[in-house]
């Protein structure tokens, strides 16, 4: 939760695996695709994202009703979305949609809650499931801090000078968006492959002034430093995008090669999500699929039957104790 890594300096082929790592059931189906946020960043060093200022975790009192809820904001009219995965610590970050006001769980020891609203969790460890409830309207309405607007040395100028080229300095965070993601559409495109930079470029200036390709992290990556030169508060986001349905049954799985990188912009007084890269990214990786992949499928589907089937015994058993 502190600090990232993106790839881009990467020379070569940037694979993800089709591995399960999450599945889900929503309430009501999705009518498009979801972003679950694992964590967010303020501050570029190249080429790591890292949270600046106070990086500590306040603990989140569950409900006095329910000591299995959790209420991060005020109740709004909400969806449904139940998750199932598997940690291999006892503390982990969660997987939530953007506008999540309550999580329930019957398994967490305790939650916590950063700066930049990134989710802790305590579990015993291996399988678990919680269940978020989340508007569609944004609901991290906390203030932006300096470090939000802060830009790299070594690009602040060309950044500022971009921004100004496409018409972004000066303009309502609301026109600013709209602009940038037209721009990006335009002139960029989504790859996984990339021959190196530019020699005395960083990577950023590459993909931003040369190449014109690149996966996530370079688009979250710039579309972050350009709304900030253009004065619009940012950050940089990662987490998993929710849209390939379950063949074996209701609900949807998350696979390795649908971890994602964007950028939250503070816009009419509200964190909310700003995504430039191609909206094809999903369908270019799903073609790039091992021919096992269903065969592995199968594999994982059982796989969690089990875990689930001694989850929920286990929790049983943990139920009737607590009334013995």
């Amino acid at each position: 939760p502190q600090q990232t890594a993106p790839e881009h300096g990467h020379i070569g082929q940037l694979k993800l695996a089709g591995a399960v790592v999450l599945q889900g059931q929503a309430e009501p189906a999705l009518a498009q695709p979801l972003l679950l946020k694992t964590a967010s960043y303020n501050y570029y060093s190249a080429p790591s994202w890292l949270v600046a200022g106070n990086r500590s975790f306040l603990r989140l009192v569950p409900d006095a009703s329910s000591l299995r809820s959790w209420h991060l904001s005020e109740p709004a009219a909400t969806r449904q979305l139940s998750i199932a995965t598997t940690a291999r610590q006892t503390t982990t970050v969660l997987a939530l949609p953007a506008g999540t006001n309550q999580i329930e769980a019957a398994s967490f020891l305790h939650l916590g809650r950063n700066q930049l609203g990134t989710v802790q969790a305590t579990v015993d460890g291996g399988f678990y499931s919680y269940q978020t409830h989340y508007s569609a309207v944004p609901q991290d309405r906390s203030p932006p801090k300096e470090f939000d607007l802060a830009l790299p040395r070594g690009e602040a100028s060309l950044l500022r000078g971009m921004a100004q080229q496409l018409q972004l300095t000066g303009h309502p965070a609301q026109a600013v968006l709209p602009r940038l993601k037209k721009y990006f559409a335009a002139n960029y495109r989504y790859s996984t492959a990339r021959s190196g930079t530019q020699p005395g470029k960083t990577a950023l200036e590459d993909f931003l002034l040369r190449d014109h390709r690149g996966h996530c992290e370079h688009f979250a990556t710039a579309s972050v430093m350009l709304l900030r030169a253009a004065g619009v508060p940012a950050r940089y986001t990662v987490g998993y995008l929710v849209q390939e349905p379950n063949r074996f049954g209701n609900g949807y799985l998350v696979r390795q090669r649908h971890a994602h990188a964007w950028a939250e912009a503070y816009v009419d007084g509200a964190w909310q999500n700003f995504d430039a890269t191609p909206a094809s990214w999903p369908t270019l990786e799903q073609s790039q699929a091992s021919f096992w992949e269903p065969v592995q499928d199968i594999a994982s589907w059982l796989w969690y039957q089990i875990r689930h089937w001694r989850f929920t015994q286990t929790q049983m058993l943990l139920a009737a104790s607590l009334v013995l």
